[in-house]
């Protein structure tokens, strides 16, 4: 049974893999950067990684798809999606 479940969980894995592949990665560009350093500037409470994440999303202007709406919502026109519910 071990084997068998390590397996299932390893098929999971690489089908995540697979599906997240299909989406691009945003890089933290100098606009981001800019965009990072004034929403620093807001003193939102928010954590670095997070906004330095709500930087990169805004530049875009993208979606950001996440569970951590109570953080994320204190970042001006930031759009959130919450897949969790």
């Amino acid at each position: 049974k071990k084997a068998a479940a390590l397996a299932a969980v390893y098929q999971r894995m690489a089908a995540t893999v697979r599906f997240l592949g299909q989406w691009p990665i945003l890089s933290f560009t100098e606009p981001a950067i800019g965009r990072y350093e004034e929403l620093q500037k807001l003193k939102l409470k928010v954590k670095k990684t997070d906004l330095r994440i709500a930087a990169i999303v805004l530049e875009h202007s993208a979606v950001i798809v996440t569970r951590n709406v109570r953080d994320f919502c204190r970042v001006p026109d930031l759009r959130i999606e919450d897949w969790s519910q």
